[in-house]
């Protein structure tokens, strides 16, 4: 049976943004005489020599996660497609990356895949215009929040006991569980997003006590409107971050959103 593999890059591999990253593909069935590289379906690459493995170059363009899949041609023109695999861009070395669904939401904080932890704050802002702390999140409810547009979401922390809203929480749903939550689905699937939902007029803000000095970055932000819940104006979806993250000594690094999905 034909089948074509990519060798690199494999499934979850990570690369930095605006730096090449060298494609390849091969089989082992005879007579291959093109592959062309596609990237979230589109062209990406194409090589018609099999001596150095059907090599092409692709540079990504932004930070995120990119599928990618080859698409080989045979000399009677048949075509064959390989396996599709997920790459995860970042910005620069990468040193500490950071995904929000492995935060363990009991504890506050987060842990990369080289075992670094970063612990967390959540609070409200002090003003609708900036991520300065007002009233700290500090009392955990371990039950599913009893609103109806936010069944999904356990555990979650509040201000107080008895308070439900504004939250910082996890989903119970996994990604594609509740399509109306992210359009497009962002990836990877199958991970549990963190919500956070705003006081009115002001933020909700997650603080990262970051353990080195250099520059931070918050990409892919998804936004939702909860279901049931009129939309009171413009503002209540517009997501406040700040991309580009600059510390001079180890600290909290801000970010804050009236509705974020993760």
């Amino acid at each position: 049976m034909r089948s074509l593999r990519l060798p690199h890059p494999t499934q979850g591999m990570p690369a930095c943004v605006n730096e090449e990253l060298v494609l390849s593909a091969g089989t082992t069935y005879p007579g291959l005489v093109k592959v062309e590289y596609l990237v979230e379906g589109e062209p990406a690459g194409t090589d018609t020599s099999p001596a150095d493995g059907f090599r092409a170059s692709w540079t990504p363009p932004r930070c995120g996660y990119y599928r990618l899949k080859a698409v080989g041609t045979f000399a009677d023109h048949s075509t064959i497609e390989s396996p599709e695999v997920t790459l995860t861009v970042y910005y620069g070395e990468g040193r500490y990356v950071w995904h929000s669904y492995n935060v363990n939401m009991k504890e506050k904080y987060i842990t990369d895949a080289l075992g670094n932890r970063a612990y967390l704050e959540f609070y409200e802002s002090s003003d609708t215009d900036g991520v300065q702390p007002g009233a700290s999140m500090n009392s955990m409810h371990d039950n599913m929040h009893p609103n109806e547009y936010t069944k999904t979401v356990i555990p979650y922390w509040t201000t107080a006991p008895g308070i439900e809203e504004p939250y910082v929480g996890r989903y119970t749903t996994q990604r594609e569980a509740v399509p109306e939550v992210q359009k497009p689905v962002l990836l990877p699937y199958g991970v549990q997003d963190i919500a956070l939902y705003p006081p009115w007029q002001k933020l909700t803000v997650i603080a990262f006590h970051v353990p080195a000095d250099g520059d931070y970055m918050v990409t892919n932000l998804g936004v939702k409107k909860p279901r049931n819940r009129v939309l009171r104006s413009a503002s209540s979806f517009l997501i406040r971050a700040v991309p580009f993250l600059k510390r001079s000594r180890p600290g909290p690094a801000l970010w804050g959103a009236p509705y974020l999905v993760l």
